[in-house]
Formats: C-alpha cells, sequence, structure tokens
C-alpha cells in the first residue's frame, strides 16, 4: 500500500519554504503593491494573491518493509540532499525518505538506550549545523543525530515541549502551547543550552489558556535575529529579539478568525466533569494551526476551525516587520499535506 503525502503541494509557498526558490522567485515586502484585499503587483503584474500558487508536486512515500507509516506523519524537515525527514509519532518512528519516495534510513529507534527514543514528538533539522535535534516527550530528552542520521548525545530538559528551533549558531529555543513544567503554564519560550539548563524564558502564556481548553499549535520560527511566536488561543503575533525583548506586538486580522470565549469559574468546573463540553468548546473557536516561516521575508499564519469534518485551512501572509501582506487564502488538504495534530 502507498501513502500519497503531498510534500509540494503549493509551488510558492512551499518552495519558498525550504529555500529553494532562484532569485528571480524570491517574495520582498518591496515586492508588493497592494490594490486591494487580495490584490498585488508581483514582477510587474496585478494578480490575485491565490493565483500565485499552484500545485507543483506530489511524491507518494512507499510503504517498503520497515518504512510503512501511520496515518499521521509529519513532515519533519527536507534536508540538503532533498530526502524527505517523516516524523511519525504515532508509530515513533523518524523515517528518511529519498526524492522518489522510497524508504532510504531511519533516524534513532524506539526504546530507551542512548541513542533511541520512546515518544518523538517534534524534531528540528539546523541545516548550517547540519544536525537534526530531536525531543522525546516520553523521556523529557533531546537527542542530537548528525547529517549522517548518526547519534551525537542528548541531553535531559525538565519541560514539555511541542517545538525547537535552532539558530545557526547553536543557540537552542523551545515552544510550548501548554504547561511547560509540572508547575503548570508560565511562558511559551524558553532557551536552554546543550546540557538542558534554562538560560532564558519569555513570552507570556496567553490569558486565554486553560488546561480544559488546552491545544496544540502555533509555533516559533526564528527569522535573522528575531523570533516569532503565535499560541493557539489569540490571534496575536510577537516579534521578539533573540534575548526575549519585545519588539512589535500585532493582532491578526483574519476575516476566517473567531477567537475563544472566556471561560468562567463554572465553564471550567463543567468541562471538569463533562468531556463533551470541552470538545464543543475546541469546536466553536478558530485554532491557529502553525506559524511558517517562508523564504527569507514572510511569516505564514495557519488559521483553521476545529469543527467536524471536513475543516477548512487557512494562510494569511506577514513580512518580517508584522504588517499584514495578503490573507484569507484557502489551502486545500492542507491538513493532509503537513499531518500536524492541532487538537
Amino acid at each position: 500500500m502507498r501513502r500519497r503525502i503531498y510534500l509540494l503541494l503549493w509551488g510558492i509557498i512551499l518552495v519558498s519554504l525550504f529555500s529553494v526558490c532562484s532569485n528571480e522567485q524570491r517574495l520582498s515586502s518591496e515586492n508588493f503593491k497592494k490594490e486591494g484585499e487580495n490584490q498585488l503587483e508581483f514582477p510587474g503584474s496585478k494578480i490575485s494573491f491565490g493565483d500565485l500558487f499552484e500545485e507543483v508536486n506530489k511524491v507518494p512515500l512507499h510503504d517498503d518493509p520497515g518504512f510503512e507509516l501511520s496515518p499521521w506523519p509529519s513532515i519533519g524537515a527536507i534536508n540538503k540532499e532533498g530526502n524527505f525527514i517523516i516524523l511519525d509519532n504515532f508509530a515513533r518512528n523518524i523515517l528518511v525518505f529519498n526524492r522518489t519516495g522510497r524508504g532510504k534510513e531511519k533516524i534513532g529507534s524506539q526504546g530507551r538506550g542512548e541513542a533511541q527514543y520512546l515518544y518523538p514528538e517534534c524534531m528540528f533539522y539546523q541545516k548550517h549545523l547540519g544536525k537534526y535535534y530531536v525531543y522525546d516527550a516520553d523521556r523529557l530528552r533531546i537527542l542530537l543525530f548528525d547529517e549522517e542520521f548518526r547519534y551525537s548525545f542528548s541531553f535531559d530538559i525538565p519541560l514539555y515541549l511541542e517545538g525547537l528551533s535552532v539558530t545557526d549558531d547553536g543557540r537552542i529555543f523551545c515552544y510550548t502551547s501548554g504547561a511547560a513544567s509540572a508547575r503548570g503554564a508560565d511562558r511559551v519560550v524558553y532557551e536552554c543550552d546543550k546540557n538542558g539548563k534554562i538560560l532564558n524564558k519569555f513570552c507570556k502564556m496567553s490569558k486565554n489558556y486553560s488546561p480544559p481548553g488546552e491545544s496544540k499549535g502555533g509555533g516559533i520560527v526564528i527569522a535573522g535575529s528575531n523570533l516569532y511566536v503565535i499560541t493557539p488561543y489569540e490571534y496575536t503575533i510577537k516579534k521578539f529579539d533573540l534575548d526575549g525583548k519585545m519588539i512589535k506586538e500585532v493582532q491578526g486580522k483574519s476575516t476566517q478568525y473567531i477567537p475563544p470565549k472566556k471561560l468562567t469559574n463554572d465553564d471550567l468546573d463543567e468541562m471538569r466533569r463533562d468531556f463533551q463540553k470541552i470538545k464543543e468548546y475546541h469546536r466553536s473557536w478558530s485554532h491557529i494551526g502553525q506559524i511558517l516561516r517562508i523564504g527569507k521575508q514572510m511569516i505564514g499564519i495557519v488559521v483553521f476551525m476545529a469543527t467536524p469534518e471536513p475543516q477548512t485551512f487557512f494562510l494569511d501572509l506577514y513580512d518580517l516587520d508584522l504588517n499584514r501582506i495578503s490573507g484569507d487564502i484557502a489551502l486545500p488538504e492542507f491538513k493532509e499535506t503537513i499531518h500536524r495534530l492541532y487538537t
């Protein structure tokens, strides 16, 4: 059986997302001259931004022996060689597929050994350093593998994480959209060293956060000397320098976004007694599914409603100064493309 994952569904997003576009294709704020909500000039011609998105390729990932995928894999990275790194935390595997979708290698394995993990929640590929950072949510540990997928070392970190981002000089930033530690919700972004020591923490948790309403999503991206962060609980994008100083904060303007209602103590008590109430609450508001770095010039925010299938996903685009470029761009089959579990 073959599992078809659309690794390059939209050319202008994913080609630039993985930084393989040519100079002629690159986007910058200087390229844009807005002509109404979704009209702009792009290389000299007026066009609807949505029309710039087109399917580039489909790569079927073959279920060869030892490379079978669960229904919920995610794209962990595309490395220098063009291999697809697939994080399958449901099956507890990290698999490497070549350009044609054939299984090539595995990164680590399931277990409690030195180079093993029990639940690989997230990973980050640092192209400049040639390293893969894998977070094991079960053992609260970060493992490092080199460019040849060989284990280097690991360290424990006292945090429950959902995302990692590493600078070119090896600074490690961690993200959580929920309770980062046993002490409860504190900050959203944490910097740690290679021994797992917490060096800094910043970005206050959203006031809309509550344990019954906890939701995966949002995240962090690093662009230049700045870090951008957003949580699932409100459409507020924040820009920090790498030492945690707030530079700018903007409220998103997507017409597709419905904010979560404020929960009273009675609401929280009812949710603790009735799981169905939690599900109803999650379905009543729009979630921030993901923040993307698109090339070197843009930040993308994926918004979706946590309603019964089929879910609808939309993309809003901002430049690196958090000026809105365009938005409400429908992303057909986005969930099937990225395979992140948001709710």
